[in-house]
């Protein structure tokens, strides 16, 4: 839905709040030298040609990063400040939290008053190859605040995969998916056979962040995700289109 600045009277035109989170935000440049969606996201935000008539404050645009990896983390922290310098210089709110996505994005959210924009979030599913970087696998969309274990059944992407091998991040316990080995109550550290697991997995799951930060960039995803199901047609066109530039 469109409104034309003509409907209102300008004394009531305010501009609106924005709200960004990345819950799976990446060490924020890939070894490949690509960037990641943190740096994707402000350098088109900062450079942008209308950027002088966003009017952007503190106040009005919140940017938050999340990242469990604590090496991924504190990359991340790095990368920006070398990119971007003091992130309290900047004209929009950056928050950059080591956590998890399921749990600690819900906090935030609610601790920043977002949730008139977390209503409006979707839930995907994407299954990408690895070895390929082709997306195999565009389940449904559900509500952004659906439990990524339910969502999992539910989108009909585990349908799709069917019994094929498939690793997926801490947040899907006991759905079959291959996830992260974590310490047990009392334990200290991993064994070692089960770090090698975790850095093995997390070598391929950087292939698959990366595809999936390129993916969420697109504009159209804001576009249509109040249309019916313009936003599952949206996601399984940026996905054609993907694999269409992988494999010319």
């Amino acid at each position: 839905m469109a409104h034309s600045a003509a409907d209102v009277p300008a004394h009531r035109l305010v501009p609106p709040r924005v709200t960004l989170l990345d819950a799976f935000a990446g060490p924020g440049r890939y070894q490949d030298g690509e960037p990641g969606s943190p740096v994707f996201i402000l350098e088109r935000l900062l450079n942008h040609s209308a950027v002088d008539r966003m009017q952007l404050s503190p106040r009005r645009v919140h940017l938050i990063f999340i990242e469990k990896d604590h090496a991924r983390h504190q990359h991340l922290l790095g990368e920006l400040h070398t990119r971007f310098g003091p992130l309290r210089d900047l004209p929009v709110h950056i928050e950059v939290q080591r956590g998890d996505a399921g749990t600690d994005s819900v906090s935030l959210l609610t601790r920043l008053g977002a949730w008139g924009h977390y209503r409006c979030s979707t839930n995907h599913q994407v299954v990408i190859d690895a070895d390929t970087r082709l997306v195999v696998v565009v389940g449904r969309p559900l509500a952004g605040n659906r439990n990524d274990c339910k969502a999992w059944e539910e989108s009909s992407a585990k349908a799709a995969v069917g019994k094929t091998l498939t690793i997926a991040d801490g947040g899907y316990p006991g759905t079959g998916l291959v996830i992260p080995h974590r310490r047990q109550r009392g334990q200290t550290e991993l064994p070692d056979w089960q770090e090698e697991h975790n850095k093995s997995r997390k070598q391929v799951r950087a292939r698959v962040e990366h595809v999936l930060a390129r993916m969420k960039t697109w504009k159209i995803l804001r576009d249509c995700r109040l249309k019916g199901d313009g936003v599952h047609h949206a996601m399984l066109g940026i996905a054609r289109v993907h694999n269409v530039a992988i494999t010319g």
